[in-house]
């Protein structure tokens, strides 16, 4: 009988306590599993909240240089817009300095062209006579041949009453000095002035001498 109540005590009444043994162990692991998993979620959902606000960062971010970005390229436009407005204004300035450097080039190739042919006027307004200082009409001659090369206008060659003039000479009436200094340039430093002494129908003569 003894045994008999033995073998039903581990039949029937063991397991129970085996049962409520596995029992309480399992819902200690559960207990830890989900103090890991609140952990883990309070971890992800801080992860996820510094995500956003580094997200809502940088949007501002972006949102800030797009603004200056956009103001930069404004302020860009209107230099550009400016510096373009003076560059026309420029070429408009440079245009009218163009015509009317073309317009005074014009003029004064004009009026240099009238003086030359007022100073050749005058030239051969002058009355001019050749005389030979030294014998030879030849020398009157080349003479002559060369002030008609400077627009002089001869109007008489001839000989001078004497025939031993060194140098050139030219003689000058009082009111025709200014042109008879013209004229000693022209020649060269080595021809004489003198005014003249006696009465000419000539406003300048020229004689020739035998060391020009």
């Amino acid at each position: 009988m003894y045994r008999i109540c033995l073998v039903l005590f581990f039949v029937v009444v063991s397991p129970v306590f085996i049962g409520c043994g596995v029992f309480d162990f399992l819902r200690g692991d559960s207990d830890e599993h989900t103090k890991t998993a609140t952990v883990k979620k309070d971890q992800i959902q801080e992860e996820v909240d510094r995500l956003r606000a580094e997200n809502t960062d940088l949007k501002k971010r972006i949102d800030l240089l797009k603004n200056e970005s956009k103001s930069s390229m404004d302020e860009t436009i209107r230099e550009m817009s400016k510096v373009e407005d003076e560059q026309k204004t420029l070429n408009q300035e440079l245009a009218k300095l163009r015509e009317e450097n073309k317009r005074i080039t014009t003029e004064n190739a004009s009026f240099k062209e009238k003086l030359e042919e007022l100073q050749k006027k005058v030239l051969r307004d002058l009355k001019i006579k050749v005389l030979s200082g030294d014998g030879d009409l030849r020398s009157a001659k080349s003479m002559t041949k060369k002030l008609m090369g400077m627009d002089y206008e001869i109007r008489l060659i001839g000989y001078a009453p004497r025939s031993n003039f060194e140098k050139n000479t030219v003689y000058f009436k009082p009111d025709f000095e200014k042109e008879g200094k013209r004229l000693v340039s022209r020649l060269g430093a080595n021809t004489l002035i003198k005014p003249l002494t006696w009465s000419s129908i000539f406003d300048l003569i020229i004689v020739t001498g035998k060391n020009p």
